[in-house]
């Protein structure tokens, strides 16, 4: 699936890998809100914010607003 529209149920089934590619993707759209370490902070974020959002997408938790 989109990796700017992945939510957080699908995305938690992924391997880390794969995890930190949609990560790379989402930060890259949105011109990287989480600084020069932002995929290792945003895989952080991701893991721990999608286990208590599971139908937000993984862009709304990275950059707190919806894909465009």
């Amino acid at each position: 699936p989109n990796a700017l529209t992945m939510q957080c149920s699908d995305f938690m089934k992924l391997d880390q890998a794969t995890q930190l590619a949609v990560i790379r993707a989402v930060l890259a759209q949105q011109n990287n809100p989480l600084g020069p370490n932002g995929e290792s902070v945003g895989q952080m974020l991701a893991e721990a914010a999608c286990q208590f959002l599971p139908q937000a997408t993984v862009s709304e938790v990275l950059t707190g607003s919806p894909p465009r």
